[in-house]
């Protein structure tokens, strides 16, 4: 009996002294990867130069009060589906370049986040997106689905799900139902 317990002694010892070795190991000479440069935050525009960048000509879509109206712009082509979706998101934000248009983005509303999940591209925006809207519900449509419509244009987005301060959210502002991801719809557009 005292020999089987001295035998247990010894895995014990052995099994302490190969968990301090692979500690070590990961400690001193294990390298971990940053990822964070790959998929940031928050996509930081640069300016477009046509001579060092693909260009692409996209749609944004912005209202009159009554419709969605077609703005063509050209944006820096991105092959990562997730950059693209930031550079256009960013953009998007910036608001219309045609004055007889104008976003329907409340002041102060940031893009905190957003991210790509099964063809969804999930957009979280700060709380004032409830406090500082103006309007009923054909403003509220028109927010909703002026960026669904305008995003939707990447291959990889085929909806869009809103988001407040990162929680989820059956209503976004105060009349339309966005418990679920809307995708694009073309009957506010401005038919041509």
């Amino acid at each position: 009996m005292k020999d089987s317990f001295g035998f247990i002694k010894l895995v014990f010892k052995i099994f302490w002294l190969a968990i301090l070795c692979v500690s070590s190991y990961f400690i001193f000479y294990y390298e971990i990867e940053d990822y964070s440069s790959e998929m940031p935050d928050k996509f930081e525009q640069k300016e477009i130069n046509e001579q060092n960048f693909e260009i692409l000509n996209m749609s944004f879509y912005y209202t009159d009060g009554n419709k969605l109206i077609r703005e063509d712009r050209k944006i820096r082509l991105s092959h990562n589906p997730l950059v693209l979706s930031g550079i256009v998101l960013d953009e998007y934000f910036k608001g219309p370049e045609n004055s007889d248009l104008f976003n329907v983005i409340p002041e102060k509303v940031t893009l905190r986040n957003y991210f790509l999940s099964e063809n969804v591209l999930y957009i979280d925006l700060s709380r004032e997106v409830r406090s500082n809207f103006q309007g009923g519900i054909l403003p509220e449509l028109l927010f909703i689905y002026g960026i669904a419509n305008t995003v939707c244009q990447i291959d990889a987005v085929k909806s869009v799900k809103f988001l407040i301060n990162g929680e989820d959210t059956d209503v976004l502002i105060s009349h339309i139902m966005t418990s679920g991801p809307v995708n694009p719809d073309e009957m506010l557009l401005q038919k041509y």
